[in-house]
């Protein structure tokens, strides 16, 4: 078992959104989940061996798992007390933070980043108010007792077709036009909208994340 503490703020959004994941048994079961006025503590199952994606090149068999995996999650809902990711990614690409930005990338210009809030704009018209990993990169996929596990979640609201297109993007490493035909592959192959998929992967490049 892992216990877990950490004093972020928002860390109390995460563990809901954990919570959910693993009632839908994509995530680990989680234990215990005790907030206090200094941190969130969260107690839960260990994945052994626990490589992740971004230690092991995900194989066709192991897409197809994702992609099952995705086709879940597009079908829970997400936690009532749980923010949208859209003012998050809203405010990336108006003003982006200096400090969190990936380390072999800067900000995209102004232009890039004006032409993903049309598209984000676009997206939130018709955004199912779902459960939504929103962190999906190659670490936060694990292999563990013959299967694969989604862990430390952002702690928002969303859409399956989002953390699909945020996986692409970085399975990719940020190559715009690999990652749209993965996103528009893994939508098919897990009942997603494979056009919503494509738009996220422009938001989601846009807004560096």
């Amino acid at each position: 078992m892992i216990l877990r503490s950490s004093p972020d703020p928002d860390a109390v959004h995460q563990a809901a959104v954990l919570e959910h994941l693993a009632r839908a048994d994509l995530a680990p079961a989680v234990h215990l989940v005790w907030h206090t006025e200094a941190s969130t503590w969260t107690a839960m199952d260990a994945v052994t061996p626990g490589a992740s994606f971004a230690e092991r090149e995900p194989r066709p068999r192991d897409l197809a798992a994702v992609a099952t995996m995705l086709h879940a999650l597009s079908t829970e809902n997400g936690p009532l007390s749980v923010p949208s990711i859209l003012p998050w990614l809203r405010a990336r690409l108006t003003d982006p933070p200096v400090d969190d930005q990936p380390p072999h990338r800067g900000a995209e210009p102004a232009a890039v980043r004006h032409a993903a809030i049309a598209v984000l704009d676009q997206l939130a018209d018709g955004e199912p108010a779902g459960l939504c990993h929103a962190d999906l990169s190659p670490p936060n996929v694990l292999h563990g007792q013959s299967r694969l596990w989604l862990i430390d979640p952002r702690g928002m609201n969303g859409e399956a077709a989002y953390d699909l297109a945020v996986l692409a993007l970085k399975l990719s490493y940020d190559d715009l036009d690999t990652a749209r035909a993965l996103a528009r592959s893994i939508a098919m192959s897990s009942q997603n909208d494979p056009d919503r998929a494509d738009a996220w992967v422009t938001v989601a490049d846009a807004a560096t994340v």
